[in-house]
């Protein structure tokens, strides 16, 4: 169960004191109708109003003793220690070295792939090849035998010993120049903007966490303060409902009076189990997002001196300003960057590609050199390749079309973003604003309260 939902949980009798027809009521203050909040020109701050005669209030003098404690978590070191310890906030870190990862591999595209190999070779037993030659010389030392029997003197030399055992190690440069031009410099912009978005979609998780510890801790110091009124307004109730019981046995007072008092004491049992479940789950909830244990001690300390002022901007810089701040807008931005950058680099596998490669043999013996001996030898070559396939036509115009889907999608996507957060941030205004207002008229009652009695 979230924070947020918890404080929707519907009200119950516990959340204010039940009024006695024993206590004098205390006197209302007038406070100035709310103004309706503008739709153009921005809301003014909250007027500071005091009870004439009286010292204003501080708010954390309103917090019962049980709930605040000197030597507790704030909300700066509860929003700390989640940042620290929470999966989310670990996870997206995560994401975000693999998308530093994928830019880097993006940037080494770019160099020429190089590649050394080595290899021995063992070819079985064969025998040479040979050619026919006459022997000059030795015919010139037996002319009449030349003449008359020229066949004799016909020799098969070998033209080349197999060397059996063969080496060779070949070092090999290559690149395709056309996706250095084109593809790469797409693929290397995708990749950056990934970058951005997994910095953006961290930042929101960051964000996220933050409001999610923060309504956490202070459904907790509500929690508990309604559990304390909770007891005390039992506690009351039991009274009334013994002094009843007294007045009925004195004959005093009446049987209905008594059973109304007995009936309204053991009404609040069953809501004073409410409360007490409410601090159990805000405690859970709380514990969950710090990582701590179960039964660990939950200390907090509550500052209420320092609330938030209600924005003075009018509703369209608001929401001006979110859209331009969000981090889910600017991962979507970027997302939808990175998904047109993947398109456009789709698009450049539909042409020829053109390559280089470069290769330098050192081998014993060399293939390319007649006669072989059996030495190590050198030799190289240099190739351009100019390379073209149906097969890469029609896979690459397959993935533009998919890239351009997504594209649209990221950009769909963004627009969906930027109306739902025009709508909540002229909700989320609404709500502050009424809050505060709400918060000023409550502590104006305190006050004058104190001054009645």
């Amino acid at each position: 169960m979230s924070a947020s939902a918890q404080t929707r949980t519907p009200t119950s009798p516990l959340d204010t004191t039940p009024g006695s027809a024993e206590t004098t009521p205390a006197p209302t203050v007038e406070t100035p109708p709310a103004t309706p909040a503008p739709t153009v020109a921005a809301p003014a701050p909250l007027p500071r109003l005091t009870v004439a005669g009286r010292t204003e209030v501080s708010l954390d003098d309103l917090l019962p003793a049980e709930t605040f404690d000197a030597n507790g978590i704030d909300v700066e070191r509860a929003v700390a220690r989640a940042s620290e310890v929470s999966l989310a906030s670990r996870r997206a870190a995560l994401v975000e070295e693999a998308a530093d990862a994928g830019v880097a591999a993006a940037r080494r595209a770019f160099v020429p792939q190089a590649r050394v190999s080595a290899r021995y070779t063992r070819l079985s037993d064969i025998t040479p090849g040979t050619i026919p030659t006459f022997d000059t010389a030795a015919c010139l030392g037996d002319l009449v035998g030349c003449q008359s029997d020229p066949g004799a003197f016909t020799r098969d030399v070998v033209l080349q010993e197999p060397i059996l055992n063969q080496y060779a190690i070949r070092a090999s440069f290559s690149s395709r120049l056309s996706d250095l031009v084109f593809a790469q410099p797409q693929q290397l912009r995708a990749a950056r903007a990934e970058a951005e978005a997994a910095a953006e979609r961290a930042r929101a998780t960051r964000d996220q966490l933050e409001v999610d510890v923060v309504a956490a801790y202070w459904e907790v110091v509500r929690a508990r303060a309604q559990l304390v009124l909770a007891r005390e307004t039992a506690s009351v109730a039991e009274a009334r409902a013994r002094e009843a019981a007294a007045r009925s046995n004195q004959g005093v007072g009446t049987e209905a009076e008594r059973l109304a008092a007995d009936a309204g004491s053991r009404g609040y049992e069953p809501l004073l189990r409410v409360a007490e479940s409410r601090v159990e789950i805000a405690e859970a909830l709380l514990r969950d997002l710090l990582r701590l244990e179960p039964n660990a001690p939950l200390p907090l300390r509550a500052n209420l001196g320092a609330l938030p002022e209600a924005p003075n901007l009018a509703p369209e810089q608001l929401r001006r300003s979110a859209r331009k701040r969000s981090p889910d807008v600017a991962a979507a931005l970027a997302s939808a960057e990175a998904a047109d950058a993947r398109a456009d680099a789709a698009r450049a596998g539909l042409y020829p590609a053109l390559g280089v490669s470069f290769n330098v043999d050192v081998a014993n013996p060399n293939q390319r050199i007649f006669p072989q001996t059996s030495e190590f030898r050198e030799s190289w070559d240099v190739s351009a390749i100019l390379r073209w396939s149906p097969h890469d036509l029609l896979n690459g115009e397959a993935q533009a079309d998919e890239a351009r889907a997504q594209r649209d999608s990221a950009r769909a996507d963004l627009r969906a973003l930027q109306d739902g957060i025009r709508l909540s941030v002229t909700e989320a205004a609404t709500t502050h604003l009424a809050a505060l207002t709400a918060l000023e008229a409550a502590r104006l009652g305190v006050e004058a309260a104190d001054e009645s009695y």
